[in-house]
């Protein structure tokens, strides 16, 4: 269960942007928590290079110059501006966990993950984010695995292993309580 209280007035813009975007609500809210602690007029810096880290989702001003501060200190703004920015991020790196490096730590913090060398800041950061969603690191993988096999399997499978993983792919969507993003279709087979 999520180790935090989302303001009540801020959950229909986390779920309008859920099920826009496609970004889990629990890995939504619980990294505005990292970021924030859901305080929109949160503002750090200035970093080594100069930036602030503007609003509940901390965006850089460096790095996203297109976003003024105005809009960066608006939850209507920045709640939907995250979901969008991950949902990038994921489309990606395939992986909500190399997503999460990225956007704490850019693109550099992605392929230190990725090489098997993470930066520590960053593995931390998506480590508690996980924890704080009531997940650990090991669901998004299982999700990706799901997502894999449901690609693949009528290329290779009988129609009895199809509804097997049809049925799995929901089950952890269920479980995760995600919005139907998996592009899971039952086919027949004569």
């Amino acid at each position: 269960m999520p180790q935090f209280v989302i303001p009540a007035d801020q959950v229909p813009i986390f779920e309008a942007a859920s099920a826009k975007y496609g970004y889990p609500f629990n890995l939504h809210t619980s990294q505005t928590n990292q970021e924030s602690g859901f305080d929109p007029t949160c503002k750090s810096g200035p970093n080594t290079d100069g930036s602030y880290d503007r609003g509940e989702s901390q965006i850089n001003s460096l790095a996203h110059p297109e976003v003024s501060d105005a809009q960066a200190l608006d939850p209507n703004f920045a709640i939907p501006w995250m979901a969008q920015e991950m949902r990038s991020l994921y489309d990606t790196y395939h992986s909500w966990e190399v997503a999460l490096h990225a956007y704490n730590g850019g693109a550099g913090a992605a392929a230190a993950f990725l090489s098997g060398h993470p930066y520590p800041e960053c593995k931390a950061y998506a480590d508690a984010i996980f924890a704080n969603a009531g997940m650990n690191s090991i669901w998004p993988k299982c999700t990706e695995i799901v997502q894999l096999c449901a690609e693949l399997y009528p290329l290779c499978f009988s129609a009895v292993d199809q509804e097997f993983y049809h049925g799995l792919a929901n089950a952890v969507r269920d479980k995760m309580g995600w919005p139907d993003t998996l592009p899971v279709t039952k086919i027949s087979v004569d």
